[in-house]
């Protein structure tokens, strides 16, 4: 189903013609100087530690919600046209451009998209830019001869994100920048002189450190920009931020032994607003140059929702194919697996809570974990009092924002979500308390007899 939000029209206008200056003013800067300089925070894309961004927080709770005129609908699916559509009406091609954000199933879209079915997007009308220009080590973004890479516009959002951390792992030279730059420009040209239709995705484009305007300068006039945002709670979107720190090994090296319980803080919470779907959702539609910015609701139709064929069929655009083919393959759709972090978190913080020295290679690793997979009565905590009213409001305030009142109001709305976040904040949400459990004597004694065993061993 299709749904669709607009500004009032007065106001509409008004921003449109802000906005189609701001492109034109743009595009002729940059014609004549092509370093675009842009204020940056710190961010990655596939080993990215997701660290803390450089540059001041926005504590103002006005910086989850979206602009009050925007009209409500009668779904879960939120569409807003950002522009006055007068003149776009006239344009026949689109640019459709995921931007993720991180944690919200980017991976197995892209491998469905650009991996697997890409030629299904060619008789679609469809193609894909090819980034042929990245920095030494990092060729594992490129496309061979042999398959396309899923992840392969990385490159190019690390590009518009000027001295970011992503930016200077792919992209951190002038030299790579600009032959990108070029490649995109001439690949945009050949793409309208024989009126196909664009599509690019990446989750990199979620960092409020990119250069949007930059982006679309190189698609507006020729293209309709389309941005498509995927939209997941953010209780849920948070906790599996801090799997992947913990998984990926820690922001700065410290943060693969914490919990989550010990690693939300308020200040966590402001920062990673920033990248979450509201920010990101109002950067792009407050953006010169872009058509229309469309919501993914990953809790509409949950029991049947299935972030392939959502995108397929109802958010990118004239796709009739590929969206055939999705429906054709859900019931064999491939999961990412999800893994426990308990025993590695707890393994982590075993030193930091005894003496006892351990190589990773150390085969007393094997009789911890034995014990450790024996516990029953695990202690545990949970968020304090403070802290889960906070995550549980940004998650009410975010599901307001992003979805229509007709939606939300639902069973399936702002309910459901009160509920189920009352039950995985009494459970999924608390943390297995390593520190309770190795300062006990128990475990003390366990410890320090490995140790006194090593020791006589190594006499």
């Amino acid at each position: 189903m299709a749904y669709s939000l607009r500004f009032s029209s007065t106001r509409l206008t008004f921003i449109s013609a802000i906005a189609l200056i701001s492109v034109h003013i743009f595009t002729c800067t940059r014609s004549i100087d092509s370093l675009v300089q842009v204020s940056s925070h710190n961010s990655r894309y596939g080993e990215e530690s997701m660290s803390e961004p450089k540059g001041p927080v926005n504590n103002s709770s006005e910086s989850v919600l979206l602009k009050e005129d925007i009209l409500p609908t009668t779904t879960g699916t939120r569409e807003t046209e950002a522009t006055d559509t007068k003149d776009d009406d006239k344009i026949d091609k689109v640019c459709v451009i995921h931007v993720g954000p991180h944690k919200t199933g980017s991976s197995s879209l892209q491998k469905f998209l650009f991996r697997k079915y890409r030629y299904v997007l060619k008789k679609d009308n469809y193609v894909v830019p090819s980034f042929p220009h990245v920095a030494e080590g990092y060729e594992k973004f490129l496309d061979t001869e042999e398959r396309f890479n899923q992840k392969n516009h990385v490159i190019f959002a690390g590009c518009l994100s000027f001295e970011s951390a992503v930016n200077v792992k792919v992209c951190p030279s002038e030299t790579i920048r600009s032959a990108n730059q070029e490649y995109f420009r001439s690949f945009v040209n050949d793409a309208a002189k024989n009126n196909s239709n664009i599509l690019l995705s990446s989750e990199a484009f979620d960092r409020d450190n990119m250069n949007i305007t930059e982006l679309t300068s190189y698609l507006v006039p020729q293209y309709k920009v389309h941005v498509v945002v995927y939209y997941r709670r953010f209780y849920d979107y948070i906790f599996s931020i801090h799997n992947q720190i913990s998984r990926d090994g820690g922001d700065f090296g410290t943060s693969q032994y914490l919990t989550f319980v010990q690693w939300l803080t308020n200040d966590e919470l402001e920062i990673r607003q920033r990248w979450y779907s509201v920010a990101v959702y109002n950067r792009y539609l407050e953006a010169p140059g872009v058509f229309k910015v469309s919501v993914v609701n990953m809790h509409e139709e949950l029991d049947n929702f299935d972030i392939i064929t959502k995108f397929a069929c109802d958010h990118l655009d004239q796709a009739p194919r590929l969206c055939k083919k999705a429906k054709s393959i859900t019931a064999v759709r491939e999961q990412n697996p999800s893994h426990s972090l308990s025993w590695k978190l707890f393994r982590n913080s075993v030193k930091v809570y005894h003496s006892i020295k351990l190589s990773d290679s150390d085969e007393r690793w094997e009789q911890i974990e034995a014990k450790f997979n024996e516990m029953t009565d695990i202690p545990r905590h949970c968020l304090s009092p403070e802290l889960k009213n906070k995550l549980l409001q940004i998650s009410l305030d975010s599901e307001i924002a992003l979805t229509p009142e007709s939606w939300h109001n639902s069973e399936e709305g702002l309910e459901n979500l009160k509920s189920d976040f009352e039950e995985k904040s009494n459970s999924k949400l608390c943390s297995i308390y390593n520190e309770k459990i190795l300062m006990s004597p128990e475990w003390q004694n366990f410890l320090t007899g490995l140790e006194k065993d090593q020791i006589v061993a190594g006499s």
